[in-house]
């Protein structure tokens, strides 16, 4: 009886995993890669590709393909179905790999990722990354080693209704000022990218957000118990996309220099603390071009362990 109730449970906890895996199709404006450390954690998911030497791409279905890249690694989901003829619709039942990276090239065109399969150190083949001018993916080039077919797959550009929705509902880099926190008050920010262990390069997740995530920053005055009384105090907000709301109680903000390999700009950084658990936490306000809102992460306070990281979109809203 045992053995009859454990083979459903692994089977539905097989199809939890599976569904937990699905990723939908990245668009080439999502992000951009200005660095190598961008790349890590960060899942390409291609809507055609093509043997190399073929004339034309075909559809691949949504989510049947994806690569992510680890700091060490690139963890390949790859169940297009090539024929002489193209790709098929029908997938394959191939199961993720991961082949470790040996070093990542700067080139001319965009990253080249040198693979190498280590359990046989003989078996190298690459995964070139190609940008455009704003430093977005357009194509990815696979050949897991040299005698095996090079595959290229096609980075879908963003539709235009939804460029237009994005451009219209999330916060721009080029928005909001942040010399001081005035300039937050009143603002409600509506982040692009969100950076889970953003500064553990091994553990980076990065996500593209989407207005039905229901994710948000803003301020707002709230009851706060000071000696005897309840007094109005301001606190930043964060609605997360499990649907949770973070409550800090700020404190006063301040100019810190961040170091150069977190960009060596200025930075205003924003003692807070959670109302509901009183743990201690940093904010900092991170500036891009023109002293603008660039990025928000929240850090605590003891161990500068990065709990949340978000990214506004690149540029400046549209307005109707």
């Amino acid at each position: 009886m045992k053995t009859l109730l454990t083979v459903p449970l692994i089977l539905f906890l097989s199809s939890l995993l599976l569904a937990q895996d699905f990723h939908r199709y990245t668009f080439s404006e999502d992000f951009q890669f200005t660095k190598e450390t961008d790349l890590y954690g960060y899942v390409f998911v291609p809507f055609e590709g093509k043997m190399s030497n073929a004339m034309y791409p075909n559809a691949v279905q949504e989510g049947i393909v994806s690569f992510t890249v680890n700091s060490f690694f690139v963890l390949i989901d790859e169940r297009a179905h090539f024929t002489p003829a193209g790709i098929s619709g029908n997938p394959t039942d191939d199961k993720p790999y991961r082949l470790n990276i040996s070093r990542i090239n700067r080139t001319s065109y965009g990253y080249e990722l040198r693979l190498m399969n280590i359990k046989n150190r003989d078996l190298q083949g690459h995964l070139k990354i190609y940008l455009n001018g704003y430093s977005q993916v357009t194509q990815l080039k696979y050949r897991p080693t040299m005698t095996d077919a090079e595959h290229t797959y096609f980075i879908k550009s963003t539709p235009k209704n939804q460029l237009t929705i994005d451009s219209k509902f999330f916060t721009h880099q080029l928005d909001v000022d942040v010399n001081d926190m005035e300039a937050i008050f009143g603002n409600k920010l509506y982040p692009f990218v969100s950076i889970d262990h953003h500064n553990y390069k091994d553990h980076r997740k990065t996500k593209r957000i989407y207005p039905s995530d229901n994710i948000d920053i803003h301020i707002e005055d709230r009851m706060v118990m000071k000696g005897k009384k309840e007094k109005p105090m301001p606190c930043m907000v964060f609605n997360t996309r499990e649907g949770k709301e973070k409550v800090l109680l700020l404190k006063k903000a301040k100019e810190i220099q961040l170091p150069p390999n977190e960009g060596g700009r200025k930075a205003l950084e924003v003692p807070a603390k959670d109302l509901m658990t009183q743990e201690e936490f940093r904010i900092i306000l991170h500036r891009g071009a023109k002293s603008k809102l660039k990025a928000v992460e929240l850090q605590k306070n003891k161990t500068r362990e990065c709990v949340l990281y978000y990214l506004m979109r690149y540029g400046k809203r549209m307005i109707e």
